[in-house]
């Protein structure tokens, strides 16, 4: 089968959490014998952080586009109103940028299509779901949209486009199973599936580890990777297993993370 991946995102040098499942899901499909298409985009040149198979078909949708211009097109009228918004309404100021990049790069994504004319479409992000649709109207690729954030991020920061995108799509694909009866009530649909992010499997050598540890590795957030629940779930063992300890590495909202082991511990 062949399959396209496609995510409007920078994705050059960025070690983030989608960036690895879009690459894992790329080498995972070639494994399997699937051909891949792996779209993204970006004026930014430089080297991937994570390694993908030389049979990935990597394509950057930025050399589709006029002058091979993405984040620099921002003409200076959208500029002016996007700095409105960005006082006023930050959630509004992100939504109008990306409804800006959707519009703009609907053509190009349209010759893309033509030219690989895949089976079927992995969409990475509501965005770039909605630039697909924008771009074939009449409904020749299947997509299949996955959401990578919680619900409540989803309510907070998509746009209602953007959200009539997911619903329009062939299925929606989720991380944790309680999310599906929420999203059908929000996008009224039955296709909804739960399917947890790829992770490669090591077979680890533990024959020189000292101690035990649970090592969680992401940024500190309460909202998308709900820190708290570890915290809260090993408080209650924790006596238990005097030789175990958790470590976090991560950045940003330490504030909720120090409230949530005091209270948990107290």
């Amino acid at each position: 089968m062949k399959i396209m991946l496609f995510w409007v995102s920078q994705f050059v040098g960025i070690n983030g959490g989608i960036e690895k499942v879009f690459t894992n899901f790329a080498n995972e499909m070639i494994q399997r014998g699937h051909s891949v298409e792996m779209v993204y985009c970006t004026e930014k040149h430089g080297e991937f952080y994570t390694s993908i198979n030389p049979k990935v078909n990597i394509i950057n949708l930025a050399d589709y586009l006029p002058e091979h211009k993405f984040e620099s097109a921002r003409p200076v009228s959208m500029k002016m109103v996007r700095e409105f918004w960005r006082i006023v309404d930050r959630n509004h100021m992100a939504s109008f940028v990306r409804s800006f990049e959707v519009k703009y790069i609907c053509h190009s994504i349209k010759e893309l299509l033509e030219n690989i004319n895949p089976e079927i479409i992995i969409s990475f992000s509501a965005k770039s779901t909605q630039a697909l649709q924008m771009a074939d109207i009449h409904h020749h690729y299947p997509i299949i949209s996955m959401v990578h954030s919680s619900i409540n991020y989803l309510l907070n920061d998509y746009s209602p486009s953007e959200i009539q995108a997911l619903a329009n799509s062939d299925v929606v694909q989720v991380l944790v199973p309680e999310y599906i009866g929420q999203l059908q009530e929000i996008l009224h649909k039955n296709n909804i599936v739960c399917i947890p992010n790829i992770v490669p499997q090591l077979n680890a050598d533990n024959s020189e580890r000292k101690g035990n540890t649970i090592t969680e590795v992401a940024r500190l957030d309460p909202e998308q990777k709900r820190q708290h629940l570890l915290i809260e779930a090993f408080s209650r063992i924790a006596n238990q297993f005097p030789e175990w300890k958790v470590d976090f590495w991560g950045g940003r909202k330490w504030n909720f993370l120090y409230s949530v082991f005091k209270e948990s511990y107290s």
